[in-house]
């Protein structure tokens, strides 16, 4: 049995927000807010768990740093996650019964875009990644489309991440004893490469589309080509990552 490897922060980031929304949402407390206090027990579930620096921002409007934006309007933002390399933003969205508006989305995306832009030497040595946490389920594959097009990541009760996918892969085959087969760690070993290789297709920060050239002008790439087929590799992945956790039970039962 290999070592069991530890979660890098951002998988640990992603682990955390999907079982907040899975498991310790429905065990919560609600209160009189507008969102029954789905955004603040996020916020203070997230900071126990020592994940981000002491300057991380519940419900600012400066982006927790002071900060102003390109349109000079200042956006609040739910939580942002600040850490050493990476600048975590989430959008705490309930929507256990509506279904999630696109026009949503998309103000998420540009209100931070708008932070961005006019801080983008500020952002230059950090990674900005967003994160979507709803408990609505099912989501329409358009939605889906829309969150991988700006880079995304949407954590919800019906596919489970895929950093997350990626780490426990990863657990999973360096658990397997001595005794399991060639044949079944083969399986482990070919899952782990295809997981990892759809985070490395599906996982960017705008920081990624939006970069400096050698004159300081801001150059946009596009990165993402075909984000239908994303959410259809996404729901294979996410089909497998399941047949495969039962494999690995059953052998350890064994």
């Amino acid at each position: 049995m290999a070592f069991a490897p530890r979660p890098s922060r951002i998988q640990a980031v992603t682990i955390q927000a999907h079982y907040f929304v899975k498991n310790v949402w429905p065990h919560t407390q609600r209160t009189d807010e507008p969102d029954r206090g789905f955004q603040r027990a996020f916020a203070d579930y997230m900071t126990r768990g020592n994940l981000f620096e002491s300057g991380s921002a519940f419900c600012q409007h400066d982006f927790g740093r002071g900060l102003e934006t390109l349109s000079t309007v200042q956006h609040e933002l739910d939580f942002i996650g600040w850490t050493e390399n990476n600048v975590c933003v989430f959008e705490l969205k309930l929507y256990e019964v509506t279904a999630l508006p696109k026009d949503l989305i998309l103000a998420f995306y540009h209100k931070v875009l708008d932070f961005y832009l006019k801080n983008i030497e500020y952002f230059k040595s950090q990674r900005v990644l967003l994160f979507l946490p709803t408990r609505y389920a099912p989501i329409d594959d358009v939605i889906r489309m829309i969150c991988f097009s700006c880079g995304i990541v949407l954590i919800d009760t019906e596919l489970y991440p895929s950093r997350l996918i990626e780490y426990y892969a990863s657990d999973m085959l360096a658990h397997l004893d001595s005794l399991t087969s060639e044949n079944h760690r083969r399986r482990f070993e070919n899952f782990l490469d295809l997981s990892r290789k759809f985070v490395q297709a599906s996982s960017f920060s705008i920081s990624d589309y939006f970069t400096l050239d050698s004159k300081n002008h801001i150059v946009f790439t596009p990165i993402i080509k075909s984000p239908k087929s994303l959410v259809r590799r996404h729901r294979v992945i996410n089909a497998r990552f399941g047949h495969l956790k039962d494999l690995f039970q059953s052998l350890r039962q064994n």
